[in-house]
């Protein structure tokens, strides 16, 4: 499983320069892996822009302690995305987010058109999650490329 995670980053760079919506699909998916099954569903990512990652947690409690953990959790999120992708991980209070579904219940397939290899890196991932993850990057940069 790890070695699929560590293909995603350089399957979409081959596809080109990642669109904002496949950089922010990686660092997702990232976020999941550095945080585990049980903290990312009660710490869920919600925007990622200009390097800073906003994770919605549901209580001052959780915020205060996953600010305690930042630094930890920025290092980790960096040995899997490179430096310089997650400069900065901001915990903000939201209570009313679906944490625990908000991720389940989707599986998608690879579009009939997506190229060989990815459709093949896809079914390798074990995790649905993670699978949707990868997969609605890829489309996002598929969909960049063809537009450009």
């Amino acid at each position: 499983m790890e070695r699929a995670f560590a293909s995603l980053p350089a399957i979409i760079a081959d596809l080109g320069e990642p669109s904002p919506s496949a950089r922010e699909a990686m660092v997702f998916a990232a976020w999941k892996r550095v945080a585990g099954e049980q903290l990312s569903e009660r710490a869920v990512p919600l925007r990622f822009d200009e390097n800073r990652l906003s994770i919605a947690v549901e209580d001052k409690t959780w915020q205060r302690h996953l600010e305690s953990l930042a630094p930890e959790m920025l290092s980790r999120l960096r040995n899997k995305l490179g430096e310089g992708v997650v400069k900065f991980i901001e915990f903000r209070i939201d209570a009313a987010a679906p944490f625990a579904s908000r991720q389940k219940g989707k599986i998608i397939d690879p579009a009939p058109d997506a190229p060989s290899e990815l459709a093949a890196s896809a079914k390798q991932i074990g995790d649905e999650n993670l699978r949707e993850i990868f997969l609605q990057a890829a489309a996002a940069q598929l969909a960049n490329r063809d537009a450009n």
